[in-house]
């Protein structure tokens, strides 16, 4: 289990975390910083990406 009340701790969002998303309360800048080292913001924006891809080309094939 988590405790969504920790601060500056990477976990699965507490609603949206079947979707993927993760929360950080309070996070510091060594926290976002390692998430950026990590490469955790490009793979999410370029997820985000192909899903918006994905859902515009079922709706141009229809």
């Amino acid at each position: 289990m988590y405790n969504f009340s920790e601060l500056d701790k990477v976990m699965p969002h507490p609603v949206y975390g079947w979707m993927t998303w993760v929360c950080v309360v309070n996070p510091t800048l060594k926290t976002i910083e390692s998430m950026e080292a990590q490469g955790l913001f490009e793979e999410a924006y370029q997820a985000a990406i192909a899903t918006i891809d994905k859902k515009l080309k079922q709706r141009r094939s229809k």
